[in-house]
């Protein structure tokens, strides 16, 4: 029994030890412009997938398909746009 009770103190020593350090590297991700680019565009290409998946089980017609793809399509287009002038990270 004493053994698995000095586990538990490592365990919970350890455990606080990491929620700092996650905590920190949360508000530093929170605040990195590549993070909220990465956000958009996966955002924007779940949605063109589920675009995808409604028109291949048929559930929409290709020609709705067609325009409301083109205009994600454009969303993703005017993000790079924005972007191609922009450094986001310099080494």
């Amino acid at each position: 029994m004493k053994g698995f009770q000095k586990r538990a103190k490592v365990i919970q020593k350890t455990k606080s030890k990491s929620q700092v350090r996650v905590e920190r590297e949360r508000d530093f991700l929170l605040g990195a412009p590549e993070v909220s680019v990465f956000l958009v565009c996966r955002t924007t290409v779940n949605e063109l997938r589920c675009l995808a998946s409604s028109f291949e089980s048929g559930e929409m017609k290709q020609a709705v398909f067609s325009r409301q793809s083109a205009l994600v399509i454009e969303k993703l287009n005017e993000l790079q746009r924005r972007l191609s002038g922009l450094t986001l990270y310099s080494r």
